[in-house]
């Protein structure tokens, strides 16, 4: 069987989670006697290049397009898109699996195009913003959504995100539902102000994009069951819907840890992007009012926001914090053994984390906020903790009753889940792909 993955970036430029994703399942499928290669756009570049990661044919096609409004509300067809459809042309694979649709890469557009030549597609949705304009699922910025798309709900939501004061939001609201009422499209005025008053048309646009994901895949694929139901929720069939869940992207087993604990200290380690949405400043803001020395953590991620790494590091100045820098993949579950709890404090809604797989793999519990990616892989007080979002007090009396209570680690983590390897994950996409080629 011969696959090509489709997604916006790829190692080694960009290491992210639908970048490692892609690798592993790339790699697992490969090793199962599929032919696998990755196609990507080569933004701003004139021509293709091909190059090999981790034994894996990558091909970057030539994008050229201008980054406009009108290419980013997918109201104009990519310069690249006939760059992209000559690879499928020579390729003809048997299946195309998009990990990405969105920005100034893939769209619609490519979606259609694929259609048409006959090839089976396949999309794995990774991110919330399939269904949530913000992409934070957490209305208003205060409490978990649904994840229904709701014209005006998701346009107040939209534009408190966006900073805009609620008296201004409510003037934006009425003059947006009048015109969308009238049929008067202004996002088609090419203007931010025209952007601002088509609120409702850019919900409505999204409703219709996941309609026509669903209506050009032969599968959707999720990575948690709580996205499942949101997609299902938004009228996404069950028979084209199917969840796979996270794996770990290396041969790594679960292991068990019982070493006693030496002291009544608290190792703690955060993994992941330094930015506000991965929440970090409620660690430092938690562990700075307990005041206790014994409690230390080690912070490993790249630094995105210069001015929110600025923030956290004025928090909390202290011996007993350690900013690590990047960590290898590869090195990260070995690493991870040698602390006793990971958080995850973040305040947007993660999908289905993949460093607590890597936390369970390593053998040490989760603390978390309540976001719904968090939820559904930690059993509360079983193996792990969570705690209220975006609260680093409630945060705060979690680490203190760890440091009061120590044996809870211990019992944690012997409750903690087995984890599986991207070989299962591979045969599971793989039971599907069959299912596709079948009903050609």
């Amino acid at each position: 069987m011969k696959i090509i993955f489709c997604l916006n970036h790829y190692l080694p430029h960009q290491v992210a989670g639908t970048e490692l994703y892609v690798q592993a399942l790339a790699k697992a499928l490969q090793e199962k006697g599929n032919e696998v290669m990755v196609v990507i756009p080569a933004f701003g570049s004139l021509s293709n290049e091909v190059y090999y990661h981790n034994g894996i044919r990558v091909e970057s096609y030539a994008e050229p397009s201008v980054k406009d409004r009108l290419l980013l509300q997918g109201r104009r067809k990519p310069d690249g898109l006939l760059n992209f459809i000559e690879i499928l042309k020579r390729e003809q694979p048997s299946i195309v699996h998009l990990h990405e649709l969105g920005g100034a890469g893939y769209g619609l557009c490519h979606l259609e195009e694929i259609a048409k030549l006959g090839i089976s597609i396949a999309t794995t949705l990774h991110i919330a913003g399939y269904t949530c304009s913000t992409g934070q699922l957490m209305y208003m910025g205060t409490e978990l959504c649904n994840g229904k798309i709701d014209v005006r709900k998701c346009t107040a939501c939209s534009l408190k995100f966006n900073g805009v004061s609620p008296l201004r939001s409510s003037a934006i609201q009425s003059v947006s539902s009048v015109l969308f009422s009238l049929g008067i499209n202004s996002l088609k005025w090419n203007s931010k102000l025209g952007t601002m008053l088509g609120q409702y048309f850019a919900i409505e646009n999204l409703k219709r994009r996941l309609s026509a994901i669903k209506a050009q895949s032969k599968y959707l694929f999720t990575v948690a069951n709580w996205y499942k139901d949101v997609l299902e929720l938004n009228g996404v069939s069950e028979k084209n819907l199917a969840c796979i869940k996270q794996g770990i992207p290396t041969n790594y087993t679960s292991v068990a840890i019982d070493n006693p604990i030496e002291s009544q200290g608290l190792r703690m380690v955060f993994v992941g992007r330094v930015t506000k949405a991965k929440g970090l400043h409620l660690l430092l803001l938690a562990v700075k009012h307990i005041g206790n020395p014994l409690v230390s953590i080690d912070i490993f991620g790249q630094e995105i926001d210069a001015e929110y790494v600025s923030y956290c590091k004025s928090i909390l100045q202290s011996s007993s914090v350690r900013w690590k820098g990047l960590l290898n993949p590869t090195e990260l579950i070995a690493t991870l053994t040698s602390y006793d709890a990971l958080v995850l404090p973040s305040i947007i809604c993660e999908m289905s984390p993949l460093v607590i797989q890597e936390a369970f793999a390593a053998g040490i519990p989760v603390i978390a906020s309540n976001v719904y990616g968090n939820s559904e892989q930690i059993k509360d007080n079983k193996n792990g903790w969570i705690f209220r979002y975006g609260d680093a007090k409630d945060l705060q009396s979690i680490i203190q009753n760890l440091l009061d209570n120590p044996r809870k680690l211990l019992e944690a983590k012997k409750q903690l889940p087995a984890t599986i390897g991207f070989p299962i994950v591979a045969e599971m996409y793989l039971t599907y792909y069959k299912k596709m080629l079948e009903v050609q």
